[in-house]
């Protein structure tokens, strides 16, 4: 994935968190503003990445600091240098099982 313009990087940023454990896309309180991917854990927003302008905008809540990032390679860098347990593996969805024919396999 590459820096691209900020309509573009959206699905980018949902397809590289989506399926992770503990990422969930959260709305947003203001009306109109954009929803935001937030990482979950023991029940807090640890994390919090934002799409706008051509920029991710990552919020860590227990240093109640922002990252600015350019690129969905910079925020899966990001992730797994500062919160490995934020890119974690992939839950096997049922979508995905289909398509590798695997619906009925428990394994």
């Amino acid at each position: 994935m590459r820096p691209a313009a900020a309509g573009s990087l959206e699905p980018d940023v949902a397809a590289a968190l989506r399926g992770r454990s503990g990422w969930r896309l959260e709305p947003a309180a203001t009306p109109g503003a954009p929803p935001s991917w937030c990482f979950v854990a023991s029940g807090r927003i640890e994390v919090s990445v934002l799409v706008g302008d051509g920029l991710l905008a990552l919020y860590v809540t227990a240093d109640d600091r922002d990252v600015e990032l350019e690129s969905v390679d910079a925020l899966v860098s990001w992730l797994r240098t500062n919160r490995p347990e934020a890119y974690g593996p992939r839950r096997d969805r049922v979508l995905d099982r289909i398509r590798r024919g695997r619906l009925f396999s428990w394994d």
